[in-house]
């Protein structure tokens, strides 16, 4: 494990494991083995310094690396770790992601019901932080969900998730909500 350089100032090991987690995300399109790598890192770092926001963010990134990989079991159990280290803290957003992620984990799955349990748990807590962009991935999720099981709820979420990328001008969002 790297030890920090700044081992004596705990506000720049946090910076660095945020620099960690960022990197992480970098790769995730194109590297998963330096998407763990640096999640890896950044885990490794926030366990020696004690920084919980960035061990919940960083067991995040784990888990969704074994999503891409499609290891469903390993995605859940590291999804359901970030539930549960956010709810110690009463982390909201780490308690949303966890939720969103496990939800989106069922819908591949075509556990659809289970899905919408959790991705509804997710969304009014996005809404109540204001975070916009998982908001419209969290809509459009469930969008697609309620889709898969011929319910007239689609629509709404489906026309929730692009007023939101429209107003964030994000393009990738507006494809996915004209399915």
């Amino acid at each position: 494990m790297p030890v920090s350089i700044f081992s004596q100032n705990k506000l720049a090991d946090t910076s660095l494991v945020q620099f960690y987690i960022e990197r992480s995300k970098e790769f995730k399109g194109s590297n998963l083995d330096s998407t763990l790598y640096y999640a890896d890192l950044a885990l490794n770092l926030s366990n020696t310094i004690n920084y919980q926001i960035g061990e919940i963010k960083s067991l995040n990134e784990i888990g969704n690396v074994y999503l891409a990989l499609f290891d469903f079991k390993n995605a859940l159990k590291y999804y359901k770790d970030v539930s549960l280290k956010s709810q110690k803290i009463d982390y909201k957003k780490g308690i949303a992601a966890a939720n969103s992620n496990i939800g989106f984990l069922y819908a591949l799955r075509n556990e659809n019901r289970i899905a919408l349990d959790y991705l509804s748990k997710a969304l009014p807590i996005f809404e109540k932080i204001n975070d916009t962009s998982n908001i419209v991935k969290t809509s459009l999720v469930i969008s697609g969900t309620y889709l898969e099981l011929n319910l007239d709820s689609a629509l709404f979420y489906s026309q929730k998730g692009y007023h939101l990328a429209i107003m964030q001008n994000n393009e990738s969002a507006v494809g996915m909500a004209c399915f």
